[in-house]
């Protein structure tokens, strides 16, 4: 089951740093499909500091979870479509793959 993160960085660094091969959502606290993106915890993106020095938790939140299934469900029932594939650590041949394995 997924784990929200929202005005939590300490929970969301804390889950990030034990799922190393988990994967996070990146959202607005009211999803919507123009911003919802899928990383691997390891992404380049989730490392260091948040964006504009802001907090990763705030105003935005995190869903993580250990499976892309569980998350592609998770964006499914929130905002009706699965969630777009992060540019730096998903490329589009590994998307693939992974749709293919999930079809199968």
């Amino acid at each position: 089951m997924p784990k929200v993160f929202h005005d939590n960085d300490e929970g969301f660094l804390g889950w990030r740093d034990a799922n190393p091969t988990g994967f996070v959502v990146s959202c607005a606290l009211e999803p919507r499909t123009a911003y919802v993106i899928l990383h691997q915890t390891k992404c380049e993106v989730l490392a260091g500091d948040p964006p504009r020095g802001e907090r990763w938790t705030s105003p935005q939140k995190k869903v993580c979870g250990e499976s892309v299934i569980e998350l592609e469900d998770w964006s499914r029932r929130a905002v009706g479509t699965s969630p777009q594939r992060c540019g730096s650590c998903l490329w589009p041949s590994r998307a693939r793959k992974w749709s293919v394995d999930l079809a199968s």
